[in-house]
């Protein structure tokens, strides 16, 4: 029947729920309750009852100090656009603090839901994955990648420094031996001279 479907369906998301690496999470806007799944929790290393499931739970415990301000404007921006009739949905990238200490970089993707008769969003639902490991590896390519770009500034400038370098006193040799062509040379200095000139001249 209706309800025996219904229960299966309710299992199916529970299963989906515990088997997820993201996390589910459930804010009710007007009591500032919020539902965190156990994937939700068990990513930042906590258990069900250990934490109240509070929108405050989740913006000073949660959310890592750094990134408050960053939650604040995304939040604000959303709502202005929430009125602008331009979107309902919130996507942000911010820090978490585990249980233990340490800070992961989660993407969150949320959405709006539910509005009073004023328009104003009584429900708000999102997902969160855990992408630190992304993000280490995007500061190690942009390490990489500066690292590559500093050596390959110093490789110009020393190109640039060492072609100035040779071409100061090769172009005094190539004046030095057209002077020296105007004096009185015999057969074999003037082909040792020509041999210096061209193989100045192609150094240069």
């Amino acid at each position: 029947n209706h309800q025996d479907e219904n229960d299966k369906q309710e299992e199916r998301f529970q299963y989906a729920m515990e088997a997820s690496r993201d996390g589910l999470w459930d804010w009710d806007v007007q009591t500032n309750e919020v539902y965190f799944s156990p994937s939700y929790l068990r990513m930042l290393g906590y258990q069900k009852g250990e934490v109240p499931e509070t929108f405050e739970t989740f913006k000073n415990i949660f959310v890592h100090p750094d990134d408050t301000l960053l939650l604040i404007r995304t939040s604000k921006a959303a709502y202005e656009a929430l009125k602008k009739n331009n979107t309902d949905s919130i996507n942000m990238e911010l820090r978490l603090r585990h249980k233990q200490g340490q800070t992961l970089w989660v993407y969150s993707r949320a959405k709006y839901v539910s509005f009073n008769e004023n328009g104003r969003p009584t429900r708000c639902v999102g997902f969160i994955a855990d992408i630190t490991q992304f993000k280490k590896t995007q500061e190690q390519l942009i390490g990489a990648k500066m690292l590559a770009d500093e050596a390959n500034t110093a490789k110009s400038e020393f190109l640039a420094r060492m072609s100035h370098e040779i071409r100061t006193p090769m172009n005094a040799i190539i004046g030095m031996g057209h002077l020296l062509k105007d004096t009185e040379l015999n057969r074999t200095q003037h082909d040792y001279l020509s041999n210096i000139d061209h193989a100045a001249s192609s150094l240069l």
